[in-house]
C-alpha cells in the first residue's frame, strides 16, 4: 500500500450544503431537529456571530457555498474581497 493510500483517509471530505432532511446515524432524529435545538435562539453568543456572518454573506454574494470555520477570514464576496464579520448585541439570552 502506498503511503498516500495509508494516510488518504485523514483527508477531509468536501462539504457539501445540507438540506435538514439527513437522518443523523444511531438516532432516530434529522439535521433539522439537530438545528432547531441547538440554534433557535439566535441572541446566544455564538449563534449570533455565525447568523452575522450568513447575513453578510448573502449581502455580498459569497463564494463559498457553507461556511468555512477558522480560517483566515469569513468569507470571498463575489468581487474577491476578503470580509471578515464582527458581532455584537445590545440583548443577549
Amino acid at each position: 500500500m502506498a503511503e498516500s493510500d495509508e494516510t488518504s483517509w485523514l483527508e477531509p471530505t468536501p462539504v457539501e450544503p445540507l438540506t435538514g432532511h439527513e437522518p443523523l446515524s444511531g438516532v432516530a432524529a434529522t439535521v433539522a431537529e439537530f438545528w432547531r435545538w441547538g440554534f433557535s435562539d439566535l441572541r446566544t453568543n455564538i449563534v449570533r456571530g455565525i447568523l452575522a456572518e450568513f447575513l453578510v454573506a448573502k449581502a455580498v454574494g459569497a463564494r463559498e457555498p457553507v461556511r468555512v470555520a477558522w480560517d483566515n477570514f469569513d468569507m470571498v464576496s463575489g468581487a474577491g474581497t476578503r470580509i471578515e464579520v464582527k458581532s455584537s448585541g445590545y440583548l443577549q439570552s
